[in-house]
C-alpha cells in the first residue's frame, strides 16, 4: 500500500501516474496460485491496464491476457490502456493532470442499457459513444437536453456493481405517474428513464452493459420479496394444533369466578406464611461508659 504525506495529510499515489488519490477506487487483479488478489492503487481502470502491460514487459507477471480479461470482467467493459505516464508534465511530458484524467476516462465501446418509456414499455438499446462520451446518446435516448443520475445502493448482481437510473426529471409526464419496473428497483420516477449500471466506485460514472436479463434478475428479486410479504399478510391465521382446544375469550361472569378463586388461594397462602410464634428481636443493651 503506497501512502505519501503532504502537509500532514495522507493520500494514495497512483502506481502508474504518481497522481495523488484520496482513496483506493481502482485496482489491478493479479493471480496468486488459484486466487485473484487486488494489487495497487490507480487513477482509473485504464491506468491499471497500462501498468499490467509494463509488468508483463518486465517479466513481473506472465499471464497478461488472463489478467486483462479479469480486469475487463471487473470493470464491466473492454478496458483500453491509458497513455504512458511519461506524457505527464511531472515526468517531463506536455500533458497536464487534468488533460490526462480526461483522456483516461474516454471510452469507445458500445454499451447496452434498458430504456423505459413513459407508458412503461421496456426495450433494450445500444448506446454509442459520441466523441468518446455517452452524454449525447443518453440525452437522445431519453429525449432530454439534460438528465439526472440517480445511483441505487445495491444491484444484487455482485460486489462493486451499482444500478444507475438516468432520467429526465423535467418530463411532461404527470408528477404522480410511476413506472413499476423502476419502482421495483427502489425508486419511483415519471418520464423516460434509462437504466444501466456502474462497476467499481459509485461516483466514477463509468457505465457498463446492462442487458434485459440482468434487469429482469434485479426486478424479479424485488418482486419476489414483495409477493412473499403480500402472501404472508393475506394468509389466514395458523390452525390450532391437533389435541389442543382453540382459545376463546371469557365472559365477565366466568372471569369474576376465576378472579375470586385466585384471590381465595392467595389469602390462604398468606395465612399459612404467618408465624404466630415469631417474636420481635430484643433490643441490644447499651454499653456502660463506666
Amino acid at each position: 500500500m503506497r501512502r505519501k504525506h503532504l502537509g500532514g495529510a495522507n493520500f494514495f499515489a497512483c502506481d502508474w501516474t504518481g497522481i495523488p488519490l484520496k482513496n483506493n477506487k481502482f485496482h489491478l487483479l493479479l493471480k496468486r496460485g488459484e486466487k485473484w488478489v487486488k494489487h495497487g492503487h490507480y487513477l482509473s481502470w485504464q491506468c491499471a491496464a497500462a501498468h499490467a502491460y509494463l509488468l508483463s514487459k518486465t517479466k513481473q507477471i506472465g499471464n497478461l491476457d488472463e489478467t486483462l480479461m479479469k480486469l475487463n470482467e471487473v470493470a464491466g467493459f473492454e478496458v483500453q490502456a491509458a497513455p504512458d505516464f511519461s506524457e505527464l508534465m511531472h515526468f517531463g511530458g506536455q500533458t497536464s493532470v487534468h488533460q490526462y484524467k480526461k483522456a483516461c476516462m474516454q471510452r469507445s465501446d458500445p454499451i447496452t442499457a434498458m430504456l423505459i418509456s413513459e407508458s412503461g414499455e421496456i426495450q433494450e438499446i445500444v448506446l454509442m459513444p459520441t466523441d468518446r462520451s455517452y452524454d449525447d446518446s443518453i440525452k437522445q435516448a431519453i429525449k432530454s437536453q439534460r438528465f439526472d443520475e440517480i445511483p441505487l445502493a445495491k444491484s444484487k448482481l455482485g460486489k462493486d456493481v451499482h444500478v444507475v437510473v438516468l432520467a429526465n426529471l423535467q418530463s411532461s409526464a404527470g408528477a404522480n405517474t410511476s413506472i413499476p419496473e423502476v419502482k421495483g428497483l427502489g425508486v419511483s420516477l415519471a418520464g423516460n428513464v434509462l437504466v444501466t449500471c456502474s462497476r467499481g466506485p459509485k461516483a466514477c460514472k463509468m457505465y457498463a452493459n446492462f442487458d434485459r436479463a440482468a434487469f429482469e434478475a434485479i426486478v424479479a428479486i424485488k418482486r419476489k420479496a414483495v409477493s412473499a410479504a403480500a402472501v404472508a399478510a393475506a394468509a389466514p391465521p395458523p390452525a390450532a394444533e391437533s389435541g389442543k382446544s382453540k382459545a376463546t375469550a371469557m365472559s365477565k361472569t366466568e372471569f369474576d369466578v376465576v378472579a375470586a378463586e385466585i384471590k381465595r388461594g392467595l389469602d390462604e397462602i398468606d395465612a399459612g406464611l404467618q408465624d404466630n410464634t415469631a417474636q420481635a428481636p430484643k433490643k441490644r443493651a447499651k454499653k456502660s461508659n463506666k
